[in-house]
């Protein structure tokens, strides 16, 4: 079902039209993915008029950004860092002993203190933070950290009118801070204020996914209030913002919610049959089946698509029966194959793994199956028993879907699990002897199966001594194109790129190579820079992060994404930016679409710099010293 499907359905709950609309039948295929799980208002108003656009230029907030300032020493400058890097992290408590180590470094004071009052308040204390605000100059943000103060302080309405004061005279920031306002009064459980300032804030906001979350709370907030018409109005705004399949789940289940308190039980019925069927693996999935049997309504539900439901929702008990009543009621049922494996896999449970394995033998062995469902039987079985430490039969398992099936995509699966069996038992030479198998069927196989063969071949290659085999099967594995994990692990192993195992940042030396890269391919960094230096989306980031509403700055990254598709320099630019900030998750997404648009289908075809703000390594601090400390290679942590 189409997302324009999804949008006609909103409308027609929102009608009150009871006629359901045709959902499609799942495919087997597509209910047999390789590998499936198994079980083991007064503040609001009053700014709401000051929170619009004004036509002014950005206020001293724009410009603020959490960098490391001038004229810090190189201990300071690395205090200044891990503070900032905790404070992003969510560890206020180390963040704040840290700050306030630097509230005495001149250079790093009016950051220091404002970060300081920012992390104890975060931290719950409340009046430890005001006292820190008692003291040192003025602070263009201070009305902002003072309201999370004064929140955490207990003093509830002064502090939701100290951030509306702030969002007032601050608009680019606005609805970010109108969100934090929204969110704590939703928290405080008053509704009415909560959906108050989710209307100021969808006044101005500009990116989607922040007016994705204030309809989200702003939907809530009426639920609470009993204005279902209205909530359900906000919810199906997400529903036509949303872009991926989680939020299209999620969002059915919010309108089957607000249908049932609308008194439209049918609506209510047709969205969630809606969603169980098309978005069964969504996070609400099992909130929507509680709602089904509030409805009294489960057995209006197809067998297989509950069945499958639970499954996901890991109600495997109440699966069983559900699979059990599809396939004594239409025996020779479209979703028959797919329905004995999900029971089947639903049955592993603790003490039941004999049955369940008696199961999928017999999916496998029936001359009538269809080939794929036989080959995930295969899969699955040997996948169980790995995890019941019975090794030599899960390689019978794999060794016999290779034999019946070796061109279906689940061969692939039980070829290099064959080959890790082996391995994590000592016999290299048949773990070599089953990936060769594997490599020698490349054509049918996907770029990440043919490198992580090849890589695993090359650890079980110099376990055996032989290192120039070793070595060539690494060099064969970072040739892969285009790249993946595994590829760019090996070509990280043969030449660490501009010492990237060891310095994940980008140095210097990194940026003037990217400059003479990408200068090769006519574009120029520095008319980069100056193209996204006034861009509105980086500046609504910039003051964010200076506020430490970094989830917020975040989601700037989507609006930068639209804008330059298909630009390299200034997407590099972007994350380089964005990480500055302390926005890792945005500089992320941007550096990956810069890897994406340079046309590199291989790590040894890109610069050093290029690598890292496409594949940073979290917590680099942590692996490093942990890597060292056991000897372990620091890419597996």
């Amino acid at each position: 079902m189409t997302k324009a499907h999804l949008v006609l359905l909103a409308a027609l709950v929102a009608a009150g039209c009871g006629t359901p609309l045709p959902a499609a039948t799942t495919p087997s295929a597509a209910v047999t993915p390789t590998v499936l799980p198994t079980p083991t208002s007064a503040a609001a108003s009053a700014g709401a008029e000051a929170a619009k656009p004004r036509a002014t230029a950005p206020t001293a907030a724009a410009t603020l950004a959490p960098t490391i300032p001038d004229g810090l020493s190189l201990p300071d400058r690395a205090a200044f860092a891990e503070a900032r890097l905790l404070l992003v992290e969510g560890d206020y408590t180390g963040a704040a002993e840290r700050w306030r180590h630097l509230l005495t470094i001149p250079a790093a004071g009016v950051e220091a203190r404002f970060s300081l009052a920012l992390a104890l308040a975060l931290a719950g204390r409340g009046p430890d933070a005001l006292q820190v605000l008692s003291t040192g100059g003025p602070d263009s943000r201070e009305a902002f950290v003072r309201g999370l103060a004064l929140d955490a302080a207990n003093q509830h309405s002064p502090a939701m009118q100290s951030l509306a004061n702030y969002a007032a005279t601050n608009p680019l920031v606005a609805p970010a801070v109108w969100l934090e306002i929204a969110e704590r009064e939703l928290n405080a459980r008053r509704p009415r204020e909560a959906a108050d300032a989710a209307a100021s804030a969808l006044d101005t906001a500009q990116g989607r996914p922040l007016k994705q979350r204030l309809l989200e709370v702003r939907g809530e907030a009426l639920a609470q209030l009993g204005d279902n018409e209205a909530a359900f109005d906000s919810h199906r705004q997400v529903l036509a913002l949303a872009t991926s399949t989680a939020t299209l789940g999620e969002q059915l289940f919010r309108l089957a919610q607000v249908s049932r308190d609308l008194a439209k039980p049918d609506a209510a019925l047709q969205a969630l049959k809606t969603a169980l069927d098309q978005f069964p693996s969504a996070s609400t999935t099992a909130d929507a089946l509680r709602l089904l049997d509030e409805l009294g309504a489960a057995n209006q539900i197809d067998a297989f698509v509950l069945g499958r439901a639970r499954y996901f929702a890991v109600d495997y008990r109440n699966a069983v029966t559900a699979f059990d009543q599809y396939l004594q009621a239409d025996p020779n049922g479209p979703d028959v194959p797919a329905a004995r494996l999900y029971k089947a896999l639903a049955s592993l449970t603790p003490g039941n793994e004999p049955n369940a394995l008696r199961e999928l033998d017999a999916l496998a062995d029936d001359p009538d199956q269809e080939t794929e469902i036989a080959a995930q039987a295969l899969v699955e079985a040997g996948q169980a028993l790995e995890s019941l430490s019975e090794a030599d039969q899960a390689e019978t398992r794999y060794q016999e879907l290779l034999d019946r099936f070796p061109r279906l995509d689940a061969a692939a699966t039980a070829g290099f699990r064959l080959g890790l069996v082996r391995y994590l038992r000592g016999a290299d030479s048949d773990a070599i002897a089953a990936w060769d198998g594997l490599i020698a069927r490349r054509d049918d196989l996907t770029p990440d199966d043919v490198s992580r063969a090849l890589f695993w071949r090359t650890k079980a290659s110099t376990r055996l001594g032989r290192n120039d085999d070793a070595r060539l099967s690494l060099e064969q594995a970072a040739a892969v194109r285009p790249s993946s994990y595994y590829s760019l692990r090996a070509a990280l192993s043969l030449s660490p790129v501009g010492g990237q195992q060891n310095a994940p940042s980008v140095s210097a030396d990194d940026d003037q190579q990217f400059a003479r890269w990408i200068a090769a391919r006519n574009q120029d960094l520095s008319a980069a820079a100056a193209a996204i230096a006034s861009d509105p989306a980086l500046l609504r980031a910039q003051a964010e992060a200076s506020l430490g509403l970094f989830r917020e700055g975040n989601w700037e990254a989507d609006e930068l994404l639209q804008r330059y598709p298909d630009r390299p320099d200034r997407l590099y630019v972007l994350s380089r930016r964005f990480m500055d900030l302390g926005l890792a998750g945005g500089a992320t997404l941007l550096g990956k679409a810069a890897y994406a648009t340079a046309s590199v289908q291989t790590p040894q075809d890109a610069p050093a710099a290029l690598l890292k703000v496409a594949f940073p390594r979290p917590f680099a601090n942590l692996s490093d010293s942990a890597g060292s400390k056991y000897g372990l290679d620091g890419l597996l942590l």
